[in-house]
């Protein structure tokens, strides 16, 4: 059996201005530093 992990991330709101100043660059930022990993 293969270990693989599958992780999802749902936002509710996301057209909202919190979204847009705060959760997306943070997502944007953990990407660049190679802490949220993607398919």
């Amino acid at each position: 059996m293969n270990p693989h992990r599958s992780d999802a991330l749902v936002f509710f709101g996301a057209t909202g201005d919190l979204a847009f100043k705060q959760i997306f660059p943070a997502l944007y930022a953990m990407t660049v530093r190679d802490q949220l990993l993607m398919p």
